[in-house]
């Protein structure tokens, strides 16, 4: 049985999982988890993802119901193959914890996901956001404001968006220091919560960081997300925690292949990530930029872990998945362990996700019915 019959199989019987967005609510960053290694010249950094823990939280998994959400999808062009595009958006929702997802293929453009009961909304448009695992380092951490209702909106530029927020934005511009706001600036910058998710995404990086009123739910919402050059600095989230994160020196690219698996007697799940030769030597430069904090851009405090070397934060699409604190020169391959209480259906579809060379195809949502 090949990967795409494999997964098309998984959809069809795939358990529940708690929703990601919860798990990483839940997740509090603590230096005690960013440290991973110990002081070796050359160490292997494990990377904790954050997937679903019911024991821990004393949680139920939602059971699944006859009821079903759909997602309308439309791709740039001719879809060139449908097996590959259905195994990769299984995938990308078996990894957000959608259940029994299944797709249909409208016309040579279109495609129609749906999924068991009704998720939220911003989780089923996930499904078409950019999904290119990213390694970067981390540069600076703030807090974030609690989530609000979400807006949703079409694509936007940011002559518009500039426009809209009027006096806000150029208040916006002048922060230096995000934790610092004098309060009269901080009012007007209210506005921003108002902003749709893909009005946030058209604005610069260190904006998005800086206005505490561009939630994470905003952030995790952006339509494309990781669509921008690999070379521009990203914002995303842990918990309620923003994290400012440079230029992407690792990507799907990177990953020559990834195997997932579970150890049935203590249900930890793990992903073995191989990296091209060529992904071995990122690494490096990358891991040694962060623990001597070299470089062009250098991580501030916040951004440091107990031995106050820089962390490094993988991602997948908007969401961060792992920051760790390197204590050493990374020369290997990179694992993911993820928590207890996982699936091997999840630990395929994050293998499969972290390993697909076509995880920027551009999808846009035509259309979303029965989410909630």
């Amino acid at each position: 049985m090949n990967l795409h019959e494999e997964l098309a199989q998984l959809a069809r019987s795939a358990p529940p999982v708690a929703e990601v967005d919860l798990l990483i609510r839940r997740a509090r960053h603590t230096k005690a988890k960013r440290a991973i290694a110990a002081p070796l010249a050359v160490v292997l950094v494990t990377l904790v993802v954050f997937l679903p823990n019911w024991s821990s939280q004393g949680a139920q998994p939602v059971q699944p119901t006859e009821t079903r959400s759909f997602l309308v999808l439309r791709n740039d062009g001719p879809i060139a193959s449908f097996p590959a595009l259905n195994a990769l958006l299984v995938s990308r929702a078996l990894a957000l914890g959608l259940i029994s997802p299944h797709v249909s293929l409208i016309d040579s453009r279109t495609v129609e996901l749906s999924v068991t009961g009704l998720p939220a909304e911003r989780l089923l448009r996930a499904v078409a956001q950019s999904h290119r695992l990213h390694v970067r380092k981390v540069l600076s951490l703030t807090g974030g404001k609690p989530d609000g209702p979400l807006r949703f909106g079409p694509a936007s530029t940011l002559d518009a968006v500039i426009a809209k927020l009027g006096e806000a934005y150029q208040v916006a511009l002048n922060i230096q220091d995000p934790s610092h706001l004098d309060a009269g600036d901080g009012a007007k910058l209210a506005v921003f919560g108002e902003l749709t998710p893909a009005e946030v995404e058209v604005l610069p990086a260190q904006m998005q960081f800086n206005v505490p009123d561009v939630t994470c739910a905003q952030l995790f919402a952006r339509p494309t997300s990781q669509g921008t050059p690999l070379d521009q600095r990203f914002t995303t989230c842990q918990g309620e925690t923003k994290f400012l994160l440079d230029g992407a020196k690792l990507t799907n690219d990177d990953v020559a292949s990834a195997q997932g698996s579970v150890d049935q007697s203590i249900g930890t799940g793990f992903v073995d990530m191989q990296l091209t030769p060529a992904g071995r030597v990122k690494l490096t430069e990358l891991s040694t930029e962060a623990y001597q904090n070299s470089g062009p851009t250098k991580c501030d405090a916040s951004a440091q872990g107990d031995q106050e070397r820089c962390l490094i934060g993988l991602s997948l699409g908007p969401r961060l998945l792992s920051a760790p604190e390197v204590q050493g020169i990374l020369s290997s391959n990179l694992p993911l362990f993820a928590g207890g209480n996982v699936t091997r259906e999840q630990m395929i579809a994050l293998a499969t996700a972290v390993s697909a060379k076509d995880a920027a195809l551009a999808l846009t949502v035509v259309e979303v019915r029965g989410g909630a």
